[in-house]
């Protein structure tokens, strides 16, 4: 069953993105905006935010993979190592490029509003106390996720039949 669901998820991911890229090209962002987008991301200290989020969730990672993978203690560090490193690079490319996308997405009146709250101290509070937030919210998630995923196969097997083993599946006729 889990080999269906993450049919299921692979093909809805597929679909998200198709249908982003079937939509119209934004007109080129002014100068202004990207200069706006780019102090956005300053104040928003999205590099450090999201080093925080990886090591709040990695242990949630490395607790999955310890169990599907039964690693030794030494290979869940050097995996842990590894996936750090390769976040990292990921995020400084798309650190690169975020300027210039939130400006095709954003209007410089929203990046004026998105500025001037993230650089004022109320916003500077928010982004100073989201990794609290995290912090408190990672435990949450193993929890969570196990119940989105028994709901998401109950409604999957609403509609289709779920076989006793994975490689197989049987549409049901919908009902009359």
């Amino acid at each position: 069953m889990s080999r269906l669901l993450k049919t299921v998820v692979a093909g809805l991911a597929a679909a998200m993105i198709a249908g982003s890229a079937l939509a119209q090209a934004a007109p080129a962002p002014s100068p202004r905006q990207v200069e706006l987008a780019r102090r956005y991301v300053v104040a928003m200290n999205m590099d450090q935010s999201f080093e925080g989020m990886m090591k709040s969730m990695l242990p949630i990672v490395q607790s999955q993979m310890r169990d599907a993978e039964k690693l030794t203690p030494e290979q869940h560090e050097v995996l842990a190592k590894i996936t750090l490193d390769a976040s990292r690079r990921m995020m400084s490319k798309m650190m690169a490029k975020m300027p210039v996308l939130l400006a095709e997405v954003f209007t410089e009146q929203e990046l004026e509003g998105l500025v001037n709250f993230y650089e004022s101290p109320i916003g500077q509070s928010l982004i100073a106390k989201s990794p609290q937030l995290s912090a408190k919210m990672a435990p949450l998630m193993p929890e969570l996720m196990s119940e989105m995923r028994t709901e998401m196969m109950s409604r999957i097997c609403e509609l289709v039949a779920c076989p006793a083993s994975p490689g197989t599946v049987e549409v049901k006729p919908k009902p009359s």
